[in-house]
């Protein structure tokens, strides 16, 4: 092999066994009791544990929840200007003249969409701001987002 591939096959050997990769962090939205779980799996069990198998459900202190009463959401890896944690379905204030967009998950990063097709690839994540997430929307998010923007 030459120079360059082996210094790149040891660059991404590296990156793929950084300790941050073994964590897997998200929140858990309970349908029913319009609660959210904050999960972090690290080796070690939690207090919150996600089973999955092919009756999947969510353990919350012992009790069992069918998968079609939740919704999950990863944790994007940055925080807001509040440092909150931004995870999928989080509606944010950006610093990109004070447009408001829904974090997805596409095309294999984490980006910014509006209703109406706007989107922005690469936000300034610690620029932004939670003001919502799309589950406390329950349902009206159209409703939700107009408002937002005529400042109610």
């Amino acid at each position: 092999m030459k120079t360059e591939e082996i210094s790149m096959q040891k660059f991404i050997e590296k990156e793929l066994n950084k300790d941050s990769r073994t964590k897997l962090d998200f929140r858990v939205f309970n349908r029913e009791t319009k609660e959210f779980f904050d999960c972090e799996f690290n080796g070690n069990p939690q207090e919150n544990v996600l089973v999955l198998s092919e009756n999947s459900f969510f353990l919350n202190h012992g009790e069992p929840i069918p998968m079609d009463k939740l919704v999950i959401q990863r944790y994007i890896g940055v925080q807001d200007r509040n440092d909150r944690k931004i995870c999928e379905g989080d509606y944010l204030l950006t610093n990109e003249g004070n447009w408001c967009g829904f974090v997805v998950f596409c095309d294999g990063t984490f980006m910014l969409v509006d209703p109406e097709g706007g989107y922005s690839a690469e936000p300034e994540w610690n620029k932004c701001e939670i003001i919502s997430n799309i589950c406390e929307m329950d349902g009206h998010t159209q409703e939700y987002v107009r408002d937002v923007g005529k400042g109610n």
